[in-house]
């Protein structure tokens, strides 16, 4: 009954439970993930790699330039309205990984196999997790395949099987509310332009107009995913979209004067909302679009594996006794509160492209260059366990993403600042951009603090060239990002974020919250 080698059940192997497992196996986590189906999804709903997410999946060691090779690197998002074009760069993050990519969901998902079954975890197909009953120590699990029945005590479950529930979520308590969103219905299918409408390789392109728009997104093979989104006349139409029809919707919003050729099938889609009433229902998790439903498709993906590497290296922390269970709690807390705040802005973007009057709406924004072209969220987590500010400070909070420039090693090597700390918890001083004369006394206190937890490592971090031993901030880049004028402490977690925040003269809250914190 006991399966002692593993620690973690993982159900379902779409991107957000690769991703978990990929980020549990870095940490020495032994998982297992099993999948219901007997072959992963032929379909693309999603082709588009945010580069938090590219960032996320590099953290979990995930061959990132492999995907990136298979992909076409997004450039530039290029608007029409009125006869006018308006170009914005896609360029969205510091780091190793600052434009987005475009490739088919299962070539992700084969790369992301690949790599996971490379660290000896193979996907387990076909097999269903007909029931988990838990209590206080773990949870036993019924796992039905076509050879027969295998019983399984773990300590962790993680769900990860998408948006369709099959009891599970219901069965384990973790409650669930969504509808439809009123008014809309989108159209999707790949094209061949084939010179109707010649595009650039790197760019996409929305075509505005008054109650709907039109997009393409470029795609490896040289077609384009192509999509509309409009009012919805009558919701309870889910016949076979026609074909002529929406390409003379096409010709008269873009201009082209030919139809492009579509290579597969038109499917609609009516968008949707939803949300799980928690994401945390004692020793079981919910991840991805089993947490929630967002209604455009990049964000279920993107979030979703977003999702799966907070919880997992959280859930690795726990196993290997870095920190208290406690700190699970944190993943409830943070994740529904930007699943909340992703829900709401992809709400408001679905509004944006029905509404009745493109230029009053689009135009201001579009010529300035001040519209949301990335539709990728910020990501910044609420107070809490995990994330504290000691003071009124400038620049990033807690919760918020430290910035990734290049710092300097004393070797004299350079690289980004996240690549530099690693993927583990990190102390971060920063000296201020009128620097300390010499290792003063508040950073000999800092590194005696942190000698007592031997899982985070401290960085000392000063303007210009880096001093014997040291590793600098050779061009003040990074205490400009946070406006750091005087001295300045931060803990960063395994994923970037800032943990804590306070001046470098008092360590009376960075003891306490490295005291909450770690086991």
């Amino acid at each position: 009954m006991t399966d002692a080698a593993t620690a973690v059940l993982i159900v379902g192997a779409g991107p957000a439970g690769l991703t978990a497992a990929l980020e549990l196996t870095r940490r020495g986590v032994p998982c297992r993930v099993v999948d219901r189906t007997p072959r992963p999804a032929a379909a693309t709903g999603c082709y588009m790699l945010w580069p938090r997410t590219l960032g996320v999946l590099h953290r979990a060691g995930a061959p990132v330039g492999e995907l990136a090779r298979s992909a076409v690197t997004l450039r530039r998002k290029v608007f029409h309205l009125g006869g006018e074009s308006f170009a914005h760069s896609m360029a969205d993050e510091d780091g190793r990984w600052p434009l987005p990519l475009t490739l088919p969901q299962p070539v992700t998902e084969d790369v992301l196999t690949r790599a996971l079954a490379a660290r000896g975890v193979p996907v387990e197909r076909p097999v269903l997790a007909a029931s988990v009953r838990q209590d206080a120590d773990g949870a036993d699990v019924e796992l039905r395949r076509p050879g027969g029945v295998e019983r399984v005590r773990v300590r962790w479950v993680v769900l990860a099987q998408g948006a369709a529930d099959d009891g599970l979520r219901t069965a384990l308590g973790f409650g669930w509310s969504g509808e439809a969103v009123p008014g809309v219905r989108m159209f999707h299918l790949d094209v061949d332009l084939g010179g109707v409408l010649p595009l650039p390789p790197e760019e996409e392109h929305i075509f505005l107009a008054d109650h709907r728009n039109i997009g393409f997104v470029p795609l490896p093979d040289g077609r384009h995913r192509l999509f509309t989104m409009e009012p919805d006349p009558d919701p309870a139409d889910w016949s076979a979209p026609d074909w002529s029809a929406l390409a003379g919707t096409v010709r008269a919003v873009t201009g082209m004067t030919g139809d492009p050729r579509y290579t597969g099938p038109v499917w609609r889609s009516r968008p949707a909302r939803g949300l799980a009433g928690r994401f945390r229902s004692g020793r079981c998790f919910v991840v991805g679009e089993t947490a929630k439903t967002v209604p455009m498709p990049v964000h279920g993906f993107n979030g979703g594996v977003q999702d799966a590497h907070d919880l997992a290296w959280k859930l690795a922390d726990v196993e290997r006794g870095v920190t208290g269970e406690a700190v699970l709690d944190s993943y409830d807390h943070e994740r529904r509160a930007v699943a909340r705040a992703t829900i709401e802005h992809a709400s408001r973007i679905l509004a944006y492209g029905t509404h009745p009057d493109a230029e009053a709406l689009h135009g201001p924004r579009v010529r300035t260059a001040t519209h949301d072209v990335r539709t990728q969220p910020p990501v910044r987590y609420p107070a809490g366990e995990l994330c504290r500010d000691a003071a009124d400070l400038p620049g990033p909070a807690a919760g918020e993403r430290l910035p990734d420039p290049p710092v300097r090693g004393p070797d004299g090597a350079g690289a980004p600042l996240s690549e530099t700390l690693g993927a583990d918890w990190a102390l971060v001083a920063l000296t201020g951009l009128a620097g300390l004369d010499g290792p003063g006394t508040d950073t000999v206190r800092v590194r005696a603090l942190a000698d007592a937890y031997p899982e985070l490592r401290t960085w000392l971090l000063t303007p210009g060239e880096p001093r014997p031993g040291e590793t600098a901030d050779p061009d003040g880049a990074l205490h400009r990002a946070v406006d750091a004028d005087g001295p300045r402490l931060y803990v960063v977690r395994p994923d970037g974020h800032i943990g804590f925040r306070g001046p470098l003269h008092d360590l009376t809250a960075l003891r306490g919250y490295l005291g909450r914190v770690f086991a």
